[in-house]
């Protein structure tokens, strides 16, 4: 069941209210702001990880261009997941962008995301989120890098992830299949009543937002595709053709989606 919470000052945002306490907070921000947050990502990822263009074009998984834990001063460039599962074959693949100093404009967002939501949705609060890891995931539309399968996070609470370009199609509450890579990850801290028949589709959008306990909710992105209001390519300083783009021998790289995902971690969990 979808609850739509209107806010009064600006009725065109809301806030969707899904099962399991998920949360999508829709046209956050507008094409123009997108634009404007993905050339800033852009100039970050120059600076964690100067040919994330010709990774993000020659892998077959979705890229973290920019990562950063700001419980800690210095960290491996090792690919730690999002997903934080220890040992996978490369589902998110074998890079990750790393900085070293806190890049306090991105977390200022998504406080003040979080906190729209919060405000809006009535009733009792939600936790305060304040996000301690934050990383920047590219999608694309070479093989699997359009897509993320069903699993749960890493258990450190309150997940939000901002689309900043393109849309996806997601699924929450949905568990994976038997068998499958993520099967057996977490599983005892989902929340009960999780199923096949519970999953709920829902579209992010350029600019839409959702708080979602990751760890306990069951999450995936289905598909990606190019969003006509956010020319995300030109934003990201996409190369133009194949010989701009590695050494003339691979595909021009088209991104489909550029995603903030944060999550509210203590030093101590």
């Amino acid at each position: 069941r979808r609850i739509y919470v209107t806010m009064a000052e600006a009725p065109s945002h809301y806030v969707e209210c899904l099962p399991f306490e998920c949360y999508v907070l829709r046209s956050f921000m507008d094409n123009r702001e997108c634009v404007e947050l993905a050339a800033r990502i852009a100039q970050l990822a120059d600076g964690a990880m100067p040919p994330w263009r010709t990774i993000a074009t020659t892998q077959d998984h979705p890229l973290i261009a920019v990562s950063h834990n700001a419980n800690q001063t210095r960290r491996s460039r090792a690919c730690e997941r999002a997903c934080g599962l220890k040992a996978c074959t490369g589902a998110c693949g074998a890079h990750v962008g790393v900085l070293t100093e806190c890049p306090k404009d991105i977390f200022d967002l998504a406080q003040r995301c979080a906190q729209q939501i919060n405000n809006t949705i009535g009733g009792t609060p939600l936790p305060p989120f304040r996000p301690t890891h934050f990383w920047a995931l590219l999608y694309g539309q070479q093989g699997r890098q359009n897509a993320m399968a069903p699993h749960l996070d890493r258990p450190v609470g309150w997940t939000l992830s901002v689309c900043v370009g393109g849309d996806a199609t997601c699924t929450v509450g949905c568990p994976p299949a038997k068998g499958s890579l993520y099967a057996e990850y977490n599983v005892e801290k989902a929340k009960p009543g999780q199923s096949a028949e519970t999953g709920t589709q829902v579209v992010l959008r350029a600019g839409d937002a959702m708080l979602f306990e990751g760890h306990s909710v069951f999450h995936s992105v289905d598909s990606t595709s190019a969003n006509q209001g956010v020319n995300l390519a030109e934003a990201l300083g996409a190369p133009a053709t194949a010989h701009e783009n590695d050494d003339g021998g691979g595909a021009v790289w088209k991104p489909t989606r550029l995603a903030l995902l944060f999550r509210d971690q203590r030093a101590d969990e």
